[in-house]
Parts: C-alpha cells; sequence; structure tokens
C-alpha cells in the first residue's frame, strides 16, 4: 500500500514539473515573440504578451525592458520610466542598458527636430549611466555642425543648445562659429548672428556692440540709429555707446572777441557794442555767454549789469537784430555761443 502511494506522489510531482517547466517555457516564448513582434513595428502585440508575462511573473526584469522600449516607441515616456526603473530595481545590470536606450531615442527625437522632447529623454540616460553625457554632447553637436554647414542656422542652434548643455566646453567653438558668420553678414541678417553668438559666450560682445554702433551711425533715419543703438546695448556698456553717440550737451558753435567802448548810465549808442545776430549765428533756445575784465552790461529787454561773466539763455525769435554789450573802455569782450544737441 505504501509503495502504491510513494508511486503515485512520484507521478504527480513529475506530472507537476512538467506542467511548471511547460508554462515557463511558454512564458518564455512569449518574450521572445514579443521581441520579433518589435523588431517588425508591431507594438501593440508585442505589449500585450509582456504585459502577460509581467502578470504571471511580476519579477520578470527582462520582460519589464522589453516593455518600457515598447512604451518608449509608442510615446509613453512616462510609462518606460516606471518600467525601467523597476527593472534596475530587480537588476542593476539593465542600468547601463536603460541609459542606451534612452541615449538612443533621444537621438532619433533630436534628428527629427524635437528639441525639448530629446533634452529629457538625454536627461534621462545621464541618471541611469553618467558615463552617457559625454557621448550625448558629442552627439547633438555633431547634428548641430551637419545643420550649419548646409546653412539651417536656426535648426543648428536646437542641437547646439543640447550639446552645450551637457559639455559646456562646446560654448566658446560654438560662439565663434555664429560671431564669425555675423561677421560675414549684412547689416540686417548679422543681428540674429550676433544674438546666436551671445547664447553660448560673451568673448565677443566689446567687437559686436562696436560694429552695431557704426551701422547706426551711417544710418541717417533716427529710427534706425534707435534699433542698432538698442541692440549694441546687449552687448556694450552706456559708457561704449556714448564715445560713439555722445549724449546731448552744450557745445559751442561760434566764439568772437570786441572791444569795449565803456558805457554811461543814459543809454548812449556810442557805447553800443553790436556782437552776435539773432535769426542768423544766434538761434533761439541758444546759450550766450558774456566774458570780459570787470563790470559789463547786455541788453536784454533792458540793460543788466554783470561782473566778469554771464550766462543766458536766447529767447528771441526774430532775425537780424544783434546782441548789444557795453563794456570797460578798450577791454576785450568774449561772445561765445553754444547750443544743445
Amino acid at each position: 500500500m505504501k509503495q502504491k502511494v510513494f508511486l503515485l506522489s512520484s507521478v504527480l510531482m513529475s506530472l507537476l514539473f512538467i506542467a511548471v517547466s511547460s508554462a515557463n517555457a511558454t512564458l518564455k516564448n512569449d518574450v521572445e515573440q514579443a521581441r520579433k513582434f518589435m523588431q517588425t513595428g508591431r507594438y501593440p502585440h508585442a505589449i500585450n504578451l509582456l504585459k502577460k508575462r509581467i502578470n504571471l511573473k511580476p519579477t520578470d526584469a527582462e520582460a519589464r525592458f522589453q516593455l518600457g522600449i515598447c512604451y518608449i516607441k509608442t510615446g509613453n515616456f512616462r510609462g518606460a520610466d516606471d518600467l525601467f526603473g523597476r527593472a534596475v530595481r530587480l537588476n542593476p545590470k539593465y542600468g547601463y542598458q536603460v541609459g542606451m536606450q534612452y541615449m538612443k531615442t533621444g537621438s532619433e527625437e533630436l534628428e527629427n527636430g524635437h528639441i525639448g522632447k530629446s533634452r529629457i529623454l538625454f536627461q534621462k540616460a545621464v541618471q541611469y549611466q553618467p558615463d552617457l553625457k559625454e557621448g550625448i554632447a558629442k552627439k547633438a553637436f555633431s547634428q548641430g555642425k551637419r545643420f550649419f554647414d548646409q546653412g539651417q542656422y536656426q535648426a543648428a542652434d536646437g542641437r547646439f543648445s543640447v550639446a552645450n548643455s551637457f559639455n559646456g566646453s562646446f560654448g566658446n567653438e560654438i560662439c565663434d562659429m555664429y560671431f564669425e558668420l555675423g561677421n560675414s553678414a549684412d547689416d540686417t541678417r548679422c543681428i540674429d548672428f550676433y544674438l546666436l553668438a551671445n547664447c553660448y559666450c560673451n568673448t565677443h560682445n566689446e567687437e559686436i556692440g562696436l560694429r552695431l554702433l557704426q551701422i547706426a551711425k551711417r544710418h541717417s533715419s533716427k529710427e534706425w540709429r534707435d534699433k542698432y543703438k538698442s541692440e549694441a546695448a546687449r552687448y556694450v556698456k552706456k559708457e561704449t555707446i556714448e564715445t560713439v553717440f555722445p549724449p546731448p550737451s552744450w557745445k559751442t558753435v561760434h566764439a568772437s572777441t570786441y572791444i569795449g567802448k565803456g558805457y554811461d548810465n543814459n543809454n548812449s549808442p556810442r557805447y553800443h557794442v553790436s556782437t552776435v545776430e539773432f535769426g542768423n549765428l544766434v538761434k533761439f533756445g541758444d546759450k550766450i555767454i558774456v566774458q570780459t575784465d570787470g563790470t559789463f552790461r547786455i541788453w536784454d529787454a533792458g540793460w543788466d549789469e554783470y561782473i566778469y561773466r554771464c550766462e543766458t539763455i536766447s529767447r528771441n525769435r526774430a532775425t537780424g537784430g544783434y546782441f548789444y554789450v557795453e563794456g570797460p573802455k578798450d577791454k576785450k569782450i568774449t561772445v561765445i555761443i553754444q547750443r544743445y544737441y
């Protein structure tokens, strides 16, 4: 009787082992079949098989990794990130593979011009494998250089910005490229190229600012002058701008000397010295400066007396009249006209 029981138990154990082995083989076949679907781009079929595998064996890191790839290929990046994270926790060796997968997908997105998406994928790659940083930067720079050489400068900038964010040492080289491009461009196109150069370094700021100021100086239109001066202000200080465009100030436009005839208190014309003519040498709003040795008088709707020096602003809009001065006999009287501009 005992022998029969033992024999029956052995048979049952063998059948159970066969059933389990068969189930495991079927599950492994599901993963293999899923890979085949993935190779032909049939991701929905692969996803169904891999989900089935994970439901039956939650600890299968390979199935989670492959399902993560399917999710990346179908745009489910959040789902992929969760699956990759679980795969790495189950088996840390998947960390490198996950990093490479993110890098590969990031490169594809970058090639298609999806700069923001590629940057996120590259950042994920570096989280899993920091050593990929240099390779990502080189790949992005290489793509950018290709577009740059084709004259697609904005497209190149997107790739260059990714390269520079992962390896700042590319910044100066990219900056030089756009700076030289700006130098060879006309007065209009150079603005955009200089802006791109400035995104990567400020080494050329002084040269850029001075060129823009010289362009501004050539323009007769105030609107265009102001436009280029405003652009130059991005690169150089106010003091530099003022060396090319001095701010408005009082500037001497005329100076003459006369000899005083003396004066009395009777407003005698024989003492009047006719100096500058209104409407000719003197414009409305000009500053009139009178200097002499001693006391003198000027006519400004009446005689006003001063010692040594005086300044007055012309409010005379008439044309043809003269500015009269009375000064010490035989003493030199200097009359200076200044204009604010």
